[in-house]
């Protein structure tokens, strides 16, 4: 693959395949380049023999089997959903159940090893809400009216707002990524409370409130993979 061309060639397959080692491997080659040499260099002089003097553990998950620690940074590197429960209806190529067992096994280790803290990632997010895990929480609408106004929905591309009939509103707690980023959370309107978790909406309000909702159909990026077989099909 070098050979036909080069670097550019290369990355285009491990994009394409979707090769997890290989895709940390050249993000790290690309981010650092010809720093590499220095900064190796600079890890293995900090380096201590007891973990237990360590201020960061960098670790497999295998080598971290059976151990625990305060705060766990995951890397971007396990498997991948493309988005949350109620998006998936629309990729009909992802099966769940082709997903080795191996891999969700790998990752329940990972985040497992967490005793306070963990720092997720996006997909693992998603993950969470094949188990109707969506970070919601209850709160009195009556405690969300700014300067006399209710707030908008914070799902992006949804136009709708609160609304005072409803007694309670779910809101997305804030959530701080493995990458830096953040997410600050918010209010959900109606609708996009019951795409996620159902007739649990109706706790708040009546079923024909939520009806009266325009419904917000938000983008789903799709993986590599997955784009290459609806270019063919």
């Amino acid at each position: 693959i070098i050979r036909r061309g080069g670097y550019g060639a290369l990355k285009d397959y491990v994009t394409k395949a979707e090769d997890k080692e290989w895709e940390v491997k050249m993000a790290i080659v690309e981010k650092y380049n010809i720093r590499i040499p220095e900064l190796v260099e600079r890890i293995y002089s900090h380096c201590v023999i007891d973990h237990a003097h360590a201020d960061v553990i960098l670790s497999t998950v295998h080598k971290a089997k059976g151990l625990e620690f305060d705060t766990v940074k995951l890397t971007d590197d396990f498997l991948k959903i493309p988005c949350a429960k109620h998006n998936l209806w629309r990729i009909p190529e992802l099966k769940l159940e082709s997903i080795p067992e191996d891999e969700w096994n790998l990752l329940y280790v990972a985040v497992t090893r967490a005793k306070k803290c963990l720092l997720p990632t996006k997909s693992l997010e998603y993950i969470l809400t094949l188990a109707g895990e969506y970070l919601l929480r209850p709160e009195l609408t009556s405690k969300l009216f700014t300067e006399g106004q209710l707030p908008g929905c914070s799902v992006a591309a949804c136009a709708n707002s609160v609304v005072e009939d409803s007694i309670l509103t779910f809101c997305k707690i804030p959530l701080t990524y493995s990458n830096k980023r953040e997410d600050v959370g918010g209010p959900l309107c109606l609708s996009c409370v019951e795409q996620r978790i159902g007739p649990m909406t109706y706790l708040g309000t009546s079923p024909e409130t939520v009806k009266t909702m325009p419904y917000t159909e938000e983008n789903v990026v799709l993986p590599m993979n997955m784009l290459m077989l609806h270019a063919l099909f």
